[in-house]
């Protein structure tokens, strides 16, 4: 079974803002949901057994993530990474960046590309005669 289950499809917002579908949420201006992603982050730094959006299903505190596609970005409820792993729209656990350059240069921390290119650099700056260190 994959971690990625689906999508917070409802998130209740303390009042007066109240529910939020998924629907309701990608329909809004992206200034809207930033200014609402704004606000949630900032509850979220402030007091974290208070969060200002809650996942309809388990309670538990969601955020606004934004996903980037060829039209531009749209926003996405998720759950924060302590949120319940039970929860049927719990969608797995952000990746640290360095596991996710790991998963995405087969266990390595840079490209092979990428690699060389540090390489070359450090060649060409090493036979530069001001060259200390590199």
């Amino acid at each position: 079974m994959s971690s990625h289950q689906r999508t917070i499809l409802i998130a209740d917002f303390e009042l007066p803002r109240g529910t939020v579908g998924i629907e309701q949420l990608m329909a809004m201006p992206r200034a809207a949901w930033g200014h609402l992603r704004s606000q949630i982050n900032l509850r979220w730094q402030q007091d974290r057994s208070n969060p200002l959006a809650r996942c309809r299903l388990c309670e538990g505190g969601v955020f606004i993530r934004s996903q980037a596609t060829r039209d531009g970005h749209i926003p996405m409820l998720a759950h924060f990474p302590d949120g319940s792993k039970t929860c049927p729209w719990y969608d797995g656990g952000n990746l640290h960046p360095d596991d996710a350059r790991a998963a995405q240069y087969q266990g390595h921390q840079e490209s092979a590309l990428h690699r060389r290119l540090c390489s070359t650099i450090r060649e060409l700056a090493k036979a530069d005669q001001r060259h200390i260190h590199s």
